[in-house]
């Protein structure tokens, strides 16, 4: 059974499938993101052949998701910042000539 759930990011759903791995790729934004930990739970449940051998994986931590949202962020401000100034030297030199 799928679960849907959405990008910390960008904001847009992520498909859960069962047998997936705790990070799942956004197609949106492309970030790699952590699944809830109610979703992998769930997502245990729902696997029989993954019942008998639980992984002993600690929950994700808050404050590392959200430093990794922070990150996520400021590299997208970066980004947005670099294309506007190839777009300011474009305009200017096509305005010069």
């Amino acid at each position: 059974m799928t679960k849907t759930f959405k990008c910390p990011s960008c904001g847009g759903p992520l498909n859960l499938e069962p047998n997936d791995k705790p990070t799942v790729k956004c197609p949106f934004c492309g970030n790699e993101v952590i699944v809830p930990e109610e979703l992998r739970s769930a997502q245990a449940a729902a696997a029989p052949a993954q019942t008998s051998a639980a992984p002993d994986s600690k929950p994700a931590n808050p404050e590392e998701i959200r430093e990794q949202i922070r990150d996520n962020r400021r590299e997208a401000r970066a980004k947005r910042k670099e294309l506007r100034h190839q777009l300011r030297d474009i305009r200017h030199r096509h305005n010069t000539h």
